[in-house]
């Protein structure tokens, strides 16, 4: 990823996933800082089956192969069982506008999912 354009939607998922990595391990910190250590891998989405694919081992990406070291870090935090990634369909993905173009009534949808407008989501 260069100046933020970005060649396909394969990387722009990777990227995405390698900031939702180093979210969770900054609030798994937080956590063993109170008390509370991590005792299951943590969950991380994607609706991008490629981005799947070569985080999980299953593929020998040709396209995305100089690219492969963007997903190693990934891949090892999967390996050591330190986070588990799954597909979710993109009709359920919460936060789909922040890799593509979405009508402005989807956003909207989804948004209010992420900032909790609805209050779905209490506090633990």
């Amino acid at each position: 990823i260069l100046d933020g354009v970005v060649p396909n939607s394969c990387l722009v998922e990777c990227r995405g996933s390698t900031c939702a990595l180093e979210a969770l391990e900054i609030a798994c910190e937080a956590l063993v800082m109170f008390g509370r250590p991590q005792h299951t891998p943590l969950l991380i989405g994607t609706d991008n089956s490629a981005n799947l694919a070569i985080v999980l081992g299953t593929t020998t990406p040709t396209c995305a192969k100089p690219d492969l070291i963007k997903w190693a870090l990934l891949k090892d935090h999967v390996q050591c069982k330190v986070v588990t990634m799954t597909k979710i369909d993109t009709n359920m993905m919460p936060v789909d506008f922040m890799t593509k173009w979405l009508k402005s009534s989807k956003m909207e949808e989804q948004l209010a999912y992420l900032i909790n407008a609805r209050h779905a989501v209490w506090p633990a």
